[in-house]
């Protein structure tokens, strides 16, 4: 028999496992995507979104051996965008638990931080 999680319990354990963008690394993610030609890239000034948001990965399925394709949420009102992104860069992309570890205080994951180092930010 199926067991049945309560919503507090569905909240948490996908807090665990979405991953998310702010509007910083989204932009960065969409120039490489721009340069690289890859198929799924934005019109970034067009899109119904602010530099203080948070955007959840709500999709994403392996497009080919070595990119992700992204559904990126983009406001409440249902908007979304798609982004091909390499798969290394996808698995990097902090969740939104460590988000909120980061937003209380606690230490970031190694993983998130040794990808700031590496980027320079």
């Amino acid at each position: 028999m199926r067991e049945i999680k309560s919503e507090k319990e569905t909240m948490m354990s996908d807090n665990e496992s979405v991953k998310i963008l702010t509007y910083k690394r989204l932009k960065q993610l969409n120039e490489d995507a721009v340069r690289n030609k890859r198929n799924r890239s934005l019109y970034f000034d067009r899109l119904p979104i602010s530099q203080l948001e948070i955007y959840p990965i709500v999709f994403a399925l392996p497009h080919n051996d070595i990119e992700m394709r992204c559904e990126i949420s983009l406001n409440e009102h249902g908007d979304a965008a798609w982004l091909d992104m390499p798969i290394d860069e996808y698995n990097r992309l902090p969740t939104m638990r460590e988000l909120e570890e980061m937003r209380a205080g606690r230490p970031c994951p190694d993983q998130y931080l040794s990808y700031q180092k590496k980027k320079g930010e």
